[in-house]
């Protein structure tokens, strides 16, 4: 039996949402973990005598020209692309953003995408803007179902391959109950000498017991906090990339 383009759109559009939603209780997690493992590999090698100080430097990340829009008049994409580019633009250009509550990193997120979406206009590539608009929860209706399709497919195989990637990392295994394994590699890798064996055991209890006593010898800074969902009623199924 044929599956009706529509329906499998509507199918593949649900998926993507389930795993943008589990996607980003990942990276919530992924982040902490991060940090704690950051956090004790530091204190390990600062209290065993193998780390020197060193000033943290920071990295200014250079954001785009917020000066006047680029429009697209000129560009020969198809009108629903201009269309989906300038709603895409509402939420992305800098100075739309100017009076939003964002965090920075958001507004960096936010940044890129608005470039994306317009290097995506001029070569119109219309996967690409449908891509854009449904990280940003934009409603499409009426992009060809077909390419509408395509876009949520690949999307799709991205998020399942970023979940994949992150739980292949050390900081997702050590909160998978394997921290004494990963200090006791991190003080092999580094040379150090083990005049104290009980030191990778101490580092542990200590992170167990939510870093008490005050012994950290460097604390680096808490993750940032990720983009904020869309707001919506509890057991509303998202609405992104649906057709109307």
């Amino acid at each position: 039996m044929t599956v009706p383009v529509e329906r499998r759109l509507k199918k593949a559009a649900l998926k993507m949402s389930y795993l943008r939603e589990e996607l980003y209780d990942l990276e919530e997690e992924f982040d902490r973990r991060g940090w704690e493992l950051q956090r004790a590999v530091i204190e390990l090698l600062a209290r065993s005598g193998e780390l020197l100080a060193r000033a943290e430097q920071a990295q200014s990340t250079q954001s785009p020209d917020g000066g006047s829009k680029k429009e697209e008049q000129e560009s020969p994409a198809p009108p629903w692309q201009k269309k989906l580019f300038r709603k895409i633009t509402s939420k992305t250009h800098p100075d739309a953003l100017l009076h939003e509550e964002l965090s920075e990193r958001e507004r960096r997120e936010r940044a890129k995408m608005f470039m994306d979406s317009r290097a995506a206009l001029e070569k119109q590539d219309g996967g690409r803007l449908l891509e854009i608009a449904a990280e940003l929860d934009i409603d499409v209706d009426d992009a060809p179902v077909e390419e509408h399709l395509a876009s949520v497919d690949r999307l799709v195989a991205e998020l399942e391959t970023r979940m994949n990637q992150i739980k292949s990392t050390a900081a997702w295994v050590w909160g998978e109950g394997k921290q004494r394994e990963i200090l006791n590699h991190v003080a092999r890798v580094s040379g150090w000498s083990g005049e104290n064996p009980g030191l990778v055991d101490e580092i542990v209890d200590w992170v167990n017991s939510g870093f008490a006593g005050d012994v950290a010898t460097y604390s680096p800074p808490l993750p940032q906090s990720r983009s904020t969902r869309p707001s919506r009623k509890v057991g509303e199924r998202p609405q992104k990339m649906m057709r109307h």
